[in-house]
This record gives C-alpha cells, structure tokens and sequence, in this order.
C-alpha cells in the first residue's frame, strides 16, 4: 500500500541526508526490509530515502500522517508524534513555501576563533566539518568537530535536558551569566525532556545585531522556522522549543573545556 500510494501519488523524498534546517520535526527516513526490496526498486524508489510534506502536492501530507499515526500505535512518545503532525500539517495548509538564499561567499578561513557575519558562514558550512559540528559548537565558538555536549569535557554531562542541568552543565564549560569583556551573546532554549539548543549573536554586513544558529549537522543560517531573520531569540519561530533557557556569555577565548 505504501509503495502503490508513492508511486501514483508522486509523493516527494529526498535522499536521507538532505535533513531541512529547522527545529524539531524533519521527516521521516523510509527503510525497505529484504522482502521489500523488489517492490521499492518496481516504484523507482531507493533503498532508503526521507519521505516529507510538500504544499504543492497535497497527497504527500495525507501519506505522511498516516505513517505518524501508525508511529503512535508503536509507542513512540505522543508528545514527540503531536509535534511531527503539526509540523506536518503547517506544511499542507502553507500556499507558499519561503526558501533561503544560498550563501554568497564560500571560503574556508583558518583558525577557529571564528566571528561570522549573517551572509558568510563558511568557516562552519565547509563540508569537512558541517556535520561534525552542532550548536553547542557554533555557540561556543570552537569547531572541535565532536558534536560537543554541555559538560562533557569539564567532566560531567548535564543529567536531564532541563534548563537547570543544562545550564549547570554550561557553565562548567567556561559559560558565564555576566559578561567579562570578549564574550559571544548566546541564548538557550529547550524542547523539554528532548533537546536543548543555542542561538549565538552575530552582526550582519550593515553592522546591525541578528543571532544566527547551527541545527544539528545542518549549515548555519540567520533564519527560524518560519524562514524569517532571527532578531530575538526570545520570540523566534522554536517549533516545539518552546522552553526559554535565558541569555549568556559564551566562553569565547576561554573555550578549552569544550568538547
């Protein structure tokens, strides 16, 4: 049923790699078993790919529902599915989609003391290191290519993904809730019991204050979910992070526990 619906319905996907640069939700990565394996390749489909929503073909979103309600009857966690369906369901009642503008310049800068303006992420976007890299990284200013975690290399990881343990774990690393002189302006936010993530701000080629963030292994960009600059953090299109952590000093030049 699912390769016949695919197949006639020209449901979209994209190879599984190609993960959408926003927050929460990003699609469902399709797997074929032995036994299915024929039937894919009949369809013209790929081994495994990510199957996503599409405004333009309204059919795509039905489909992926329907593999979310089935996700439920396996005992994934409602709150995770609730939050898929309503990323999945923004997506069939948008119009129009809105697309960001590629970078203009890419150029691989050396060292790793790293100030980034809002049109020029190179240093972090390279291929080499983009998916090696998170947003604790890009926060911290410290491309150790680890996906470093709050605490980790202090010693002690945080121990729940609350704002209080992360933040603990945070400052461990050198993170300060004063700033000292030198510091980078960061922000926390967390999807509660799930994620955390960090905004850093950055100053665009006006001189003007944005903040700018790196979604997992995804290129870093200026914009939330919504497709818009992010001017605050605060009031930003989070998704289902919706939990405010607060604002801080990253550590800056006094990065060494980072990891």
């Amino acid at each position: 049923m699912f390769v016949a619906r695919m197949r006639h319905e020209h449901v979209p996907f994209r190879r599984p790699q190609e993960v959408a640069a926003v927050l929460g939700y990003r699609g469902l990565v399709v797997r074929d078993e032995p036994a299915d394996g024929a039937a894919f390749s009949r369809a013209g489909l790929p081994s495994s790919f990510r199957l996503f929503a599409s405004p333009t073909v309204p059919d795509s979103a039905a489909l992926e529902l329907s593999l979310l309600d089935q996700a439920r009857l396996q005992r994934v966690p409602e709150e995770v599915v609730d939050a898929a369906r309503d990323s999945v369901t923004r997506v069939a009642n948008t119009c129009c989609t809105t697309t960001v503008s590629p970078l203009s310049r890419l150029r691989e800068q050396a060292g790793y003391n790293w100030v980034a303006s809002s049109t020029d992420y190179s240093f972090w976007n390279n291929p080499d290191h983009q998916g090696l890299n998170n947003c604790y990284n890009y926060a911290s200013n410290w491309r150790t290519d680890t996906f470093a975690q709050p605490g980790r290399e202090s010693g002690t990881m945080y121990g729940a993904l609350t704002v209080s343990e992360v933040t603990r774990a945070a400052l461990r690393d050198g993170y300060r809730t004063r700033c000292r002189g030198g510091n980078l302006f960061v922000a926390l936010v967390l999807w509660p019991g799930w994620d955390y993530h960090w905004y850093a701000r950055t100053t665009d080629l006006a001189d003007d204050c944005c903040f700018s963030h790196k979604i997992g292994g995804s290129p870093v960009q200026h914009v939330d979910n919504a497709g818009l600059p992010i001017t605050d953090p605060r009031t930003c299109s989070r998704a289902p992070y919706t939990t405010w952590g607060g604002f801080f000093y990253g550590p800056g030049e006094a990065r060494t526990t980072v990891q």
